[in-house]
């Protein structure tokens, strides 16, 4: 599947499809952030160029953009970033936010964008060190085993015979 919406900027990269289990992908203008500080030591970190307009890959299905108090405060560079994410890509997105003392005037105006337009997770986060802990968290659960929760509903098994249903329903008490 060719997620490339233009030439020169691809919203996910083709081969970023697979992550390996316990890894993140993390664009390289991260690279020596206080967020990637937090995240080394707990998960692999493998930084890549060329991610496009995504920050962060947590597996082949997730991934997740980061909107600092500086690009709230600045305007709406971020809003193009993420539209051309949502036409482009099949891929799930989730956001995180700093929610600052400074930024909290902006939060309602990108909330709204970000969940009831776009239809995009959105986390708001304190600063780079929670959200360093969120991301974490979040590969974690990603490499977990599917099954593994036990609060997500198990399927239900059909009977192996229509007829042996329709028995077990004539006995009193049971059906």
């Amino acid at each position: 599947m060719d997620l490339i919406c233009s030439l020169s900027h691809t919203p996910v990269r083709p081969g970023a499809s697979s992550v390996p289990s316990g890894h993140i992908i993390v664009n390289e203008r991260w690279m020596g952030s206080e967020l990637v500080t937090g995240l080394q030591g707990w998960i692999t970190t493998v930084f890549e160029d060329g991610l496009g307009l995504v920050d962060f890959h947590l597996s082949k299905q997730m991934c997740v953009f980061y909107i600092s108090e500086v690009d709230l405060v600045a305007g709406n560079s971020y809003k193009r970033k993420l539209v051309q994410f949502r036409n482009a890509s099949t891929l799930h997105g989730a956001v995180l936010v700093e929610r600052t003392g400074l930024s909290e005037q902006y939060f309602a105006g990108v909330q709204r964008f970000v969940v009831l337009e776009l239809g995009l997770t959105l986390l708001p986060v304190a600063g780079q060190a929670q959200a360093s802990q969120l991301l974490i968290q979040m590969v974690q659960e990603v490499s977990k085993e599917p099954g593994h929760n036990p609060f997500l509903r198990r399927s239900c098994s059909r009977p192996a015979e229509p007829a042996l249903l329709i028995s077990v329903q004539q006995i009193p008490g049971v059906g």
